[in-house]
């Protein structure tokens, strides 16, 4: 008798996966249903020219604006659905076509207010940095390292002569980057030369 009694109070196999389940399902019911981060790339992917966005917003300012967009960028990698993700997926090539062919800088708004465009380099180089800073931020996700490399060793994308030596550059002689950016800019050389 003493023996049934202690065997009531475990419970059974069925009700620990039934509470598991429903700690998994709440997770993800929060994960479904992110409103901001669905709008925000919605927001950015109908945006024509994103070059704006990787600079900063004002002089003042050390980070590029695309900067605040890094969650809703992860969460749209992570998101269930498919056609979120490859919304997040989409918006993602507009910043590598920047990335990869920056030329025609000296149209955009922001870069005349930061600089002196006499200096086109450094607003290359401002523009590849800043394009490093936030693909560092991502590239622990698997399907954004994936993306980068097949964008990057694809023999159709126009491939900037610029690029390499830029970010041969920013790798070698830029003090303000971080061991993170230099190890995403190796990686990145290392798809280039693929």
């Amino acid at each position: 008798m003493k023996d049934k009694e202690e065997l009531d109070w475990i419970p059974l196999d069925s009700e620990i996966s039934l509470g598991e389940e429903r700690g998994a399902n709440e997770e993800r019911e929060k994960f479904l249903y992110n409103h901001e981060f669905v709008e925000r790339i919605e927001v950015l992917h109908a945006i024509y020219d994103l070059r704006e966005i990787m600079y900063p917003e004002c002089k003042e300012a050390e980070e590029p604006a695309i900067m605040d967009d890094v969650e809703a960028f992860r969460y749209g990698f992570k998101f269930p659905e498919s056609a979120h993700r490859n919304l997040t997926k989409s918006t993602l090539t507009k910043i590598l076509k920047i990335f990869v062919g920056f030329s025609s800088l000296a149209d955009v708004p922001i870069v005349k207010d930061l600089i002196d465009l006499t200096d086109i380099d450094f607003v290359h180089n401002t523009l590849v940095h800043n394009t490093v800073k936030f693909l560092t931020q991502l590239f622990d996700l698997e399907g954004v390292r994936e993306q980068v490399k097949a964008y990057l060793t694809n023999p159709y994308t126009y491939k900037s002569k610029g690029l390499a030596p830029a970010l041969e550059y920013l790798l070698t002689r830029e003090p303000r980057i971080t061991e993170a950016e230099k190890g995403v800019l190796s990686e990145l050389l290392g798809f280039l030369q693929e």
